[in-house]
């Protein structure tokens, strides 16, 4: 499935600026997701038609204005990362005529966090924790 995404991705026509939907204006809507399902999988099968896979994103419908700020929260596991995937187009679209029916006005640059959690291998020996190199003294009341 990824060597598929990244043959996609190099095979895919390049974007020129005539192509690309002019910047929405405030008061104008700036990213429009109709009411969909998205999936990671649903490649299209030996007939064309799309494989049925369970959508991860169920009847998403999200509507944007310009100038708006918008944070997206939630936990491990819950749909974040996917959400951004869905509306740049990294997800396969189930329930749509067209491949994409994402609606974005203007330009738009996602970089991916990085884990914040380091990697530790835990074969490795723990240090004993080092003294504090200044005896610590009570704060004055």
């Amino acid at each position: 499935m990824a060597l598929a995404r990244i043959q996609d991705f190099l095979l895919a026509e390049e974007i020129t600026e005539s192509s690309l939907i002019p910047a929405a204006r405030r008061g104008e809507m700036a990213v429009i997701v109709p009411q969909s399902d998205f999936s990671w999988e649903g490649a299209n099968d030996a007939a064309g038609d799309v494989a049925t896979a369970p959508p991860l994103l169920e009847k998403l419908q999200l509507v944007v204005p310009a100038g708006q700020l918008l944070g997206i929260i939630g936990g491990t596991g819950e749909g974040k990362s996917s959400l951004l995937a869905a509306i740049l187009g990294e997800m396969t679209c189930l329930s749509a005529q067209t491949d994409n029916p994402v609606t974005i006005r203007g330009r738009v640059a996602y970089v991916q966090p990085l884990p914040r959690v380091p990697a530790v291998d835990a074969r490795l020996p723990s240090l004993p924790p080092s003294p504090s190199p200044l005896p610590l003294q009570p704060l004055p009341s």
